[in-house]
């Protein structure tokens, strides 16, 4: 993507426009559903809540992001690409079909192929630079190459589903994620298009933070789940074709969200046979049973993130060829924690 100019300045007060017209509307789309009782939540046994609670505000995040991007990459000035074109159609197509999900309740094989052709269309998307970034001109490993590829990316969206059990933990976690490529990209001195992007998610997810920290007003659903994945996922491979962060940083920065997810998967799949069915094993929902406290645990994966996977993507961003003795750095912490509390703990 072209560079895009504008003063920092300026943009603090559109942040904070943003998040206020968030607020607003995640008030109105509230009542609209308490008022027509649809894209209500209902407690189960597998559930972190106890109380029924209106789901599906991740379209109202995804619609207002695309609504006030749009305009707003125009105002600044930059001149939209093919890419930008595939983004937003990836992520209308994400948005739509989960709100549905969160109307109807398709189950877990829909949602599955709805994910497998977002993967595709981002392999699609950037496919000439994935055949530009391996290396070897065996046409086998690229092939391989590219499935390992296409199924990371399949398992990112189903990890950002798993993580949307308790209160703040997905919408919070995804801001630091925002935030911390943004300042990283910003320290080393790209001024691309991407930062202001990845960025102008932040307030418009702070505003659902507003009904979703303490005692949930609101959950994102699959559409917000979908939407998200799809987003991130793309400026992930954005990135890494720009070179502005390599893919050790990115994993870094989700390593709290991937060890956790994949291990507690792992761990599932000998405990128990329905381990593909969901559950409430996942150390953060049985931490926060532990502790009778969601904000409790969210606050402590917060502190997590600012003071070890932030500085440690940041010496990644310094110290390339270290990139993955600093990942494994960063997961050691969550190993530790999910073998202690994920399912060998409570495989409910």
């Amino acid at each position: 993507m072209d560079n895009i100019k504008y003063n920092y300045l300026q943009i603090i007060p559109i942040f904070i426009a943003v998040l206020f017209l968030t607020i607003l509307l995640l008030y109105l789309y509230r009542g609209f559903t308490i008022k027509l009782n649809r894209f209500i939540a209902i407690p189960v046994t597998r559930s972190s809540h106890s109380i029924s609670t209106p789901t599906g505000a991740g379209f109202v995040v995804a619609i207002t992001y695309i609504f006030v991007s749009l305009p707003l990459l125009n105002i600044f000035e930059f001149q939209p690409t093919e890419k930008i074109t595939y983004l937003y159609l990836g992520l209308l197509f994400a948005t739509f079909y989960g709100f549905y999900d969160d109307l109807k309740d398709r189950g877990t094989k829909p949602k599955l192929i709805v994910q497998i052709i977002l993967a595709g269309g981002l392999i699609f998307t950037f496919y000439e630079y994935l055949n530009s970034a391996i290396p070897y001109e065996s046409i086998i490993f690229k092939f391989i190459s590219i499935f390992l590829l296409y199924f990371f990316l399949v398992w990112l969206s189903n990890v950002i589903n798993f993580m949307d059990g308790i209160d703040g933990m997905l919408g919070s976690g995804i801001i630091l994620i925002l935030l911390s490529s943004s300042i990283l990209m910003t320290l080393i001195g790209t001024h691309s298009v991407n930062i202001f992007s990845l960025s102008i998610l932040i307030p418009i997810l702070l505003g659902f933070l507003y009904f979703n920290f303490s005692k949930s007003k609101l959950f994102l659903g699959d559409s917000g789940s979908l939407f998200l994945a799809y987003f991130l996922s793309f400026f992930v491979l954005e990135t890494m074709s720009n070179q502005e962060l390599s893919g050790w940083v990115w994993l870094i920065l989700f390593s709290h969200f991937l060890t956790e997810t994949t291990l507690t998967t792992i761990l599932r799949i000998f405990l128990t046979k329905d381990w593909f069915k969901a559950h409430k094993s996942h150390a953060y929902q049985n931490l926060a049973r532990v502790l009778d406290s969601h904000v409790k645990v969210t606050l402590s994966s917060i502190v997590f993130h600012i003071l070890w996977l932030l500085p440690l993507a940041y010496l990644a961003v310094q110290k390339p060829n270290l990139g993955f003795e600093l990942f494994v750095l960063s997961s050691f912490p969550v190993l530790i924690i999910t073998f202690l509390y994920g399912p060998l703990y409570s495989k409910d």
